[in-house]
C-alpha cells in the first residue's frame, strides 16, 4: 500500500517538475533580485507547473462533478484518473476512485433515478467540474490580488503561476471537445462531458434514468470479487426481493457463498435452500451441492454432507475442489485410505493457494489419524507458513482439526 501511495503521489507531483522548481527557486534566491533572473525563472517554473496543473485540473474536475451530482440528487459512483497501468483503487465518500499511471485524461460517472428536472440536474452534474475549476481560478486570482503587492519580487512569479493554472484548466476542457474519454470501468464507455452536455437536450430522458438495483448489483459483485464481504452483504441484501429474477438469484447465491466463506454455516444453508427450486442443472447445481456439502461438514452433519457430495460428483467429477470435498467426506466415514490420495493430489498440485491449504488441512487430519506423523508434520508446517492466507472458513476447519488431533494424542 505504501508503494502504491508513493506512485500516486509521484503521478500527481512529477519528480522532474519538483526538482526543476526547486532549482529555479534556488536560482532566484542566488540572483539577488535581478529582474532578468526573476522573469526567466518565473517562466520556467510556470512551464514546469503546466504538466502538474493539467493533472490537478483533471482531479478538480472530477471532484466537482461528484459534488454537483450529490447536490443535485444523483448518486456519485466512480472516478477514473488517467490511463494505462493501474496504480491503486480507493474509495472516497462512497465513490470508487481508480488511479492510473498516465494522468492525461479522466472520467467519472454518477447515476440518477428520478425524472423531475432531470435534464437540468444532469447538466449541472456535467458542468460541476468546470464550475469548480472556474471558482478556484477566481479565488486564486483574488488571493494574489489582495495579498501580493506588485512591488514584491514574488509578484511576477505569482501571476505567471496563476496564468498557467488558468490555461491548464481551459486546456482540459478544450481537449475533451476533440477526444472523447473511454473510462476502463467494467465494460462501460461513454463520451466526454462536453459532448454529452452538447447533445443533452436532444437525448430522451429515459436514457438518463438509471436503475439503482442494477447499480447495487454491479457494486455488490465488485465487492464480492474483491472479498470486501461486509459491503457486498449490505448491497446483496437490498436485492433479495428484486423483481429481476437473475439479479435476485445471483444475489442470494452469492450471499450463501459469503456466509460459507465466513463460516456462518446455518445462514449459508438457509440462503442456499431457499434457492432449491430455482437451481438448474450443470455447473449451477454442482456449485449448489458442493457448497451445501461444505456447510454441513462445518456443522458436523456428515450424512448430509455426504449426500450433497454424492449429488455433486456425477455433475462434474473433475470439478474444482471436488477431490478435497470427497477426501473430507471419506475422513468423516473413516475411510482414510480412500481420502489420502485425493487430498494429497489437491494439496500438492492445486494451482490455487486457498484450495491447497484446505486440502492440506484435511490431509493433515487424515495422516494424524493414520499416525503418519512425519508426513503430517510436513503439511502442518506448510499450513503454518501460509497461515495469514487462511480464509475464515479454512481457519475454522484448521482449528477444529488441531483440536481433534490434540484430543487423539491425549488418548
Amino acid at each position: 500500500m505504501k508503494k502504491d501511495s508513493l506512485k500516486v503521489f509521484l503521478t500527481l507531483f512529477p519528480p522532474l517538475t519538483v526538482v526543476g522548481i526547486f532549482l529555479m527557486l534556488l536560482l532566484r534566491w542566488k540572483g539577488n533580485g535581478s529582474n532578468n533572473v526573476l522573469f526567466t525563472t518565473s517562466i520556467v517554473i510556470s512551464f514546469l507547473l503546466w504538466f502538474a496543473f493539467i493533472r490537478w485540473a483533471l482531479v478538480v474536475r472530477e471532484i466537482g462533478k461528484m459534488l454537483f451530482a450529490r447536490v443535485f440528487g444523483g448518486m456519485p459512483h466512480h472516478v477514473i484518473l488517467g490511463t494505462g497501468k493501474g496504480l491503486g483503487e480507493y474509495e472516497w465518500l462512497g465513490v470508487k476512485v481508480g488511479i492510473n499511471r498516465k494522468l492525461t485524461a479522466s472520467a467519472s460517472k454518477a447515476f440518477f433515478t428520478s425524472k423531475p428536472f432531470l435534464k437540468f440536474r444532469y447538466a449541472m452534474y456535467l458542468s460541476g467540474g468546470f464550475l469548480l475549476n472556474v471558482l478556484l481560478v477566481i479565488v486564486s486570482d483574488r488571493i494574489i490580488y489582495y495579498t501580493i503587492s506588485p512591488s514584491m519580487t514574488s509578484a511576477t512569479l505569482a501571476w505567471w503561476v496563476w496564468k498557467t493554472f488558468a490555461f491548464a484548466s481551459i486546456y482540459v476542457y478544450l481537449l475533451d471537445f476533440v477526444a472523447s474519454v473511454r473510462p476502463n470501468y467494467g465494460e462501460d464507455g461513454f463520451p466526454s462531458d462536453q459532448v454529452t452536455l452538447f447533445n443533452l437536450w436532444t437525448t430522451p430522458i429515459e436514457h438518463l434514468v438509471d436503475d439503482f438495483n442494477e447499480i447495487y448489483y454491479r457494486d455488490a459483485h465488485d465487492y464480492f470479487k474483491r472479498k470486501n464481504y461486509s459491503k457486498a452483504i449490505c448491497l446483496y441484501k437490498k436485492l433479495v426481493n428484486d423483481e429481476d429474477e437473475t439479479r435476485r438469484f445471483n444475489s442470494m447465491f452469492n450471499l450463501g457463498t459469503i456466509f460459507l466463506r465466513e463460516a456462518k454455516f446455518e445462514k449459508s444453508i438457509k440462503m442456499y435452500e431457499s434457492l432449491e427450486k430455482m437451481i438448474s442443472v450443470g455447473d449451477q447445481a454442482f456449485l449448489w451441492h458442493t457448497r451445501l456439502a461444505w456447510n454441513y461438514l462445518g456443522l458436523g452433519e456428515s450424512n448430509l454432507a455426504e449426500y450433497h457430495a454424492r449429488q455433486a460428483f456425477p455433475l462434474k467429477q473433475n470439478g474444482e475442489g471436488m477431490n478435497t470435498l470427497r477426501g473430507a467426506v471419506f475422513i468423516e466415514r473413516g475411510e482414510l485410505n480412500k481420502a489420502y490420495p485425493l487430498l494429497k493430489e489437491a494439496a500438492d498440485n492445486s494451482s490455487n493457494l486457498e484450495d491447497r491449504l484446505l486440502a492440506a488441512i484435511f490431509l493433515y487430519s487424515c495422516l494424524s489419524r493414520q499416525q503418519s506423523w512425519q508426513e503430517a508434520e510436513k503439511y502442518r508446517q506448510f499450513i503454518e507458513h501460509y497461515f495469514a492466507y487462511l480464509s475464515v472458513v479454512n481457519a475454522f476447519f484448521w482449528e477444529r482439526v488441531q483440536k481433534n488431533v490434540s484430543l487423539s494424542k491425549e488418548e
